[in-house]
């Protein structure tokens, strides 16, 4: 990590990017679900593949939160900031305030230091998902609707 370094507008760029893919891809991954599984099984399918989502996104807030806060420990200990807590700063950026400039200057260093192995972190998955993507099987979307299907009418009595 020595070598690499990226200015403000870079990761802000990255961050750009990232944000975009998944906002595309999410809705493309669900009308596939929903071409791929029988009609009554619809709300299922969508409900479940929601739920994994929000579990995994929690988990994937706690695995990257926890490597953010390890590796701000590091990074400050690695730039000589001692006596500024790593959980403080993440939880209440105002705490940075009461520090000196060259320390706030350091601390700014150590978190985007940490962060660029949050990005890095990030990137097996990415790979596995676009190597998943590329296997998942081609369904032709469906060309009739829910409308144009017949429904049964029972009689009463």
């Amino acid at each position: 990590m020595a070598g690499f370094s990226v200015t403000v507008d870079g990761q802000s760029l990255f961050t750009v990017v990232f944000g975009v893919g998944m906002g595309l891809t999410i809705q493309t991954y669900v009308v596939a679900l929903q071409n791929a599984i029988p009609r009554p099984e619809l709300g299922v399918a969508t409900a479940t593949n929601q739920f994994c989502r929000q579990i995994g996104g929690a988990l994937a807030v706690a695995a990257f939160g926890t490597l953010l806060a390890t590796r701000l420990g590091t990074e400050l200990a690695r730039r000589s900031v001692h006596g500024v807590s790593p959980q403080t700063l993440l939880r209440s950026p105002e705490a940075a305030t009461r520090l000196s400039p060259s320390v706030v200057h350091d601390v700014h260093a150590a978190l985007a230091g940490a962060l660029q192995w949050v990005f890095l972190a990030t990137l097996p998955l990415a790979v596995a998902a676009v190597v998943v993507s590329l296997l998942l099987r081609e369904h032709p979307l469906r060309m009739d609707s829910h409308v144009e299907m017949p429904i049964e009418v029972t009689g009463a009595g």
